[in-house]
């Protein structure tokens, strides 16, 4: 498929749908659970919980949503992993060749963590949770309205 994957309808609606075009009717789910999978760890699983909570509220992970999310979560853990490891490392080691000298190597828990950023920037991306996805969205916090005028005045709808 060519071209910018289509943004989810939820996303659209608290941007304030910018375009005007009518939102399509997508299928819907209930609300995704709060609750982490079982095959997490316990770091994952307070990630799951940090973000989890604060999405549900927002309306945006639907129960059909829960694997994805389950895998951006994972990635995001891998990332904090992979880091501290790297941090305790090095990101590079040392291997003596067969002629005596020191050659200096990447650490692969380098390509690791970048593998990782790359998987929960990707997903956080779809879930509208990326610094460019964040400024574009204008939710109104739990039980408060967000005034129109205030929309249309700051540029956000």
């Amino acid at each position: 498929m060519a071209g910018r994957p289509p943004k989810p309808t939820a996303l659209k609606a608290l941007q304030g749908n910018p375009g005007k075009r009518k939102l399509p009717t997508e299928p819907t789910s209930d609300p995704m659970p709060t609750t982490p999978p079982d095959w997490m760890t316990d770091a994952a699983a307070a990630n799951w919980e940090r973000l989890a909570t604060r999405m549900v509220v927002l309306g945006i992970l639907r129960e059909t949503d829960y694997d994805a999310f389950a895998l951006m979560v994972d990635a995001l853990t891998d990332y904090q992993e992979l880091t501290e490891a790297i941090r305790e490392h090095g990101r590079t080691y040392a291997v003596t060749t067969e002629s005596g000298s020191t050659m200096w190597r990447p650490n692969p828990e380098v390509v690791q963590a970048q593998d990782a950023y790359r998987r929960f920037v990707q997903l956080a991306g779809q879930f509208g949770m990326t610094p460019t996805g964040r400024a574009k969205v204008a939710a109104a916090a739990p039980g408060e309205e967000v005034d129109p005028f205030e929309q249309w005045a700051s540029g956000t709808k």
